[in-house]
């Protein structure tokens, strides 16, 4: 996996945003762009961002814990506690982009990181057959 960040990650930035949930999507890749950081001294400054939704407040919990987490495993790391914003109308890319776009714009951050899963969009013909 740090083979994939050290091929494609742009060279000669510092403040890189990550989308951050508190999920092991988004968790791994905010480990993994801390791993490379540190082992290559480059002192990356890894902002994330929390969008709390009105339905799953739990997620600004979730992303704390799991920054206290990292701290705690890659000290040297220091990564701050999460921008916060919120919404309640069901729009969250949109507003993601909007978040970013001012991110941006404010020269807050130079990169934004996404760590998300993707699940399929239909049935993969298991059913009932499935196997655990």
């Amino acid at each position: 996996m740090i083979n994939i960040i050290e091929e494609t990650f742009p060279m000669g930035i510092c403040d890189i945003g990550i989308r951050m949930s508190g999920g092991a999507d988004s968790s791994l890749a905010a480990y993994l762009i801390s791993v490379y950081s540190l082992k290559n001294n480059l002192g990356l400054n890894i902002i994330p961002v929390t969008i709390v939704e009105e339905t799953a407040p739990f997620q600004l919990q979730f992303t704390s814990g799991v920054i206290n987490i990292l701290n705690n495993i890659l000290p040297g790391a220091n990564i701050p506690q999460p921008i916060v914003y919120h919404y309640s109308d069901g729009l969250k890319i949109q507003k993601f982009r909007e978040v970013e776009k001012e991110l941006f714009d404010s020269n807050r951050i130079e990169l934004m990181v996404s760590g998300t899963t993707k699940e399929p969009k239909e049935d993969i013909g298991y059913g009932e057959k499935m196997i655990w």
